[in-house]
Order: structure tokens, then sequence, then C-alpha cells
């Protein structure tokens, strides 16, 4: 074959090769960016209709910080927990002061304070307003039945126990002790922390990588157990909701976890969080510290109550105040006063 006819095969392939991985990037592109606006869509479409299948009026506003945080803006770099929510007030939306707490105060006097760490779950995500976030249902609750309480919230969307543990330090170093520490979390370890550049696509090795995540979850909060149940605080440990774990799922939040979670990751995902159950259930002998197993308090919910993998909207944080309320006034009541007050920032 002539050189020239040999070159000019040559690059007719390569052409060829480089068309067709343009097409492919593009297709593969595409088919991201289109399910990703999906998940966008269906996850505005959930929100509405854990209201509308209740036959109650629709908020105005949406969730009170915007669907998918919007209304946040860009988060600020942080040098410990790598990025947390700005001072940001919207009037009966968001409130967050400096180092990223929140606060409710009672009407009563109060002498005891909780503190609660978390990721966007206990931050209060996809409530309509600041009044509808299950921490502002939990401090009415206890201001009803005599246990009055100050609730500060230390959290931010993403975190995982690994920042909550910094979180409860940071806490330590700027204000005086909470007597009752809430560490509301579980999901986004066995979640968001598994994507560390892979995706495993075999249930043996799905299986392996939460078996370490849901292991180094359960050692950070043996650490926080020990650091303050003996110091005479109390721990409740708090396994949040998780879409995977509800009984009946709707349409919506069927197709929701279709989205959220790869099919063959259900298992692993299933099985790793009754790992995390039964490992804070075994915390939970020790003295001063209390468990509440919130992973399935939809149960008895027909209607679509979350939105996504993780989040849910006024009627899910009414149900989480309630299953957390017995717990938190049981430790309460066997705390003890606390002495220094403190300013709000």
């Amino acid at each position: 074959m002539p050189p020239e006819r040999r070159k000019a095969i040559q690059l007719t392939l390569l052409t060829l090769a480089v068309c067709c991985s343009i097409v492919l990037g593009t297709g593969a592109y595409i088919w991201k960016t289109k399910k990703f606006l999906w998940g966008k869509r269906l996850n505005h479409w959930a929100w509405e209709a854990s209201y509308t299948e209740r036959e109650w009026e629709v908020p105005f506003f949406g969730p009170r910080e915007g669907y998918w945080g919007y209304r946040l803006g860009a988060p600020m770099k942080d040098p410990v927990f790598g990025q947390r929510t700005p001072q940001t007030y919207i009037p009966n939306l968001v409130d967050v002061r400096s180092h990223g707490l929140q606060y409710v105060r009672s009407r009563s006097p109060s002498a005891k304070r909780i503190l609660i760490v978390g990721g966007s779950v206990a931050w209060g995500a996809y409530a309509s307003t600041i009044p509808h976030t299950y921490f502002n249902h939990l401090a009415r609750g206890l201001e009803t039945i005599g246990q009055p309480a100050e609730i500060v919230v230390s959290s931010d969307g993403g975190w995982t126990s690994a920042q909550e543990l910094a979180a409860l330090e940071e806490y330590e170093r700027l204000y005086p002790r909470p007597n009752v520490v809430v560490a509301l979390n579980g999901l986004n370890d066995i979640h968001l922390s598994a994507f560390n550049g892979e995706v495993p696509t075999e249930l043996p090795r799905a299986l392996a990588l939460f078996e370490d995540k849901a292991e180094k979850y359960l050692e950070r909060m043996r650490t926080i157990s020990t650091r303050y149940s003996y110091s005479q605080r109390k721990v409740i440990f708090v396994l949040q909701p998780a879409l995977f774990e509800k009984k009946q799922l709707s349409a919506l939040e069927s197709r929701s976890l279709e989205l959220s979670v790869p099919k063959h990751w259900l298992p692993a995902m299933r099985e790793k969080y009754e790992r995390m159950r039964e490992g804070l259930s075994e915390l939970a002998k020790q003295q001063n510290v209390y468990f509440v197993d919130a992973s399935r308090c939809f149960d008895d919910e027909s209607a679509t109550t979350f939105t996504d993998l993780w989040h849910f909207s006024d009627r899910g944080h009414q149900l989480l105040a309630d299953a957390i309320l017995p717990t938190v006034t049981e430790a309460l009541k066997q705390s003890v006063p606390r002495q220094t007050s403190y300013q709000v920032k």
C-alpha cells in the first residue's frame, strides 16, 4: 500500500475515533444534565406533593432555604469543615449566626441547654419556615411539658460524623457546656462519604465499602459517648430518617429512591444502617447515653413525606420532633442545670 494511502486511512480512522469520543462524551454530559434537572424537578414536585396529598395548602415560598439551598448563596470556605453556611438572615426562614449556629430560646426562663449536631437534616432543611423546623417543634414541646430549654444547632449540609465531632470541639472552646448533646445523623456517613472516587458496581464491593464507613461512624460516636457521658452530661444518638427505610413509598418517593441510590447499593445500605442501629443501641447501655431510632418514624405515612433520600417537609419535621421529644425530656430531667449564661452572637 502506498505511504500516501496509508496515511490517509490512518487520518480517517483517527478522525472517526475523535468524533466518536466527542459524541459519546456529549451524550454522557447530556444524560447527566438531564438526570440532574430531572432530580431537581422531582425534588420540587415531591415537596409540594407532601402538602397536596394531605390536602394542605402548599407554602408559597417553598423550603425555607430554597430548593437545593439556593437562598443560602455560596458556602464559606472553612479550614476545619471544608465549607459551611455563612451568617444568613432571612426573616422567618433562615437565621444562621456566627460559627454557623442556630438558636431557639424558650419563652420561659431556662437554665438548661441542648446542643444538636448533624448534617442538613439536623440543620432543619426543607421545613417551610423556622417555626416548622423539628428543633422549634421540640422546643415548644419541652416548654409545654414544663421542661423549657435553649436549643443550639451546629450543623451544615453534607456534614458527616467527622465534621460533627469537630463541631463539638469548636463549640466547647467558644461556649459553656451544654447539658444534653444530640447527634442526629447516620445517612451521610454511608452515602456522601462513600463517594471518594469509587462507585462500586457489584454488591460484594459495596458491602465492603459501606462496612468500613459504618464502623468509622460508630467509632466517632463512641468518642462522643466517652467524652460527654463521663462528664455527667447526657448524650442522645438519633439515627436519622432514611427514604430506603420507609415502609410505604409513594410514587414520587419510589422515583426519588431510584435516582438517589443505585439499585444494587440498597441491600448494602440497609444492612449497614442496621449495623449502625445495633451499634448505637449498644452504646445506649452506658450511663448517660440514650438512643432514638428515628430511621423509620415515617412508617405510618402513605403520602409523600420525603423530598429525596434525606430530606422531608413540615410533616416529617413534626414526626421527627415527636420521636425525639420523650428521650430529650428524660435526659433533661436527669441533667444538672448549668451555671453560666452566654450571649448569642
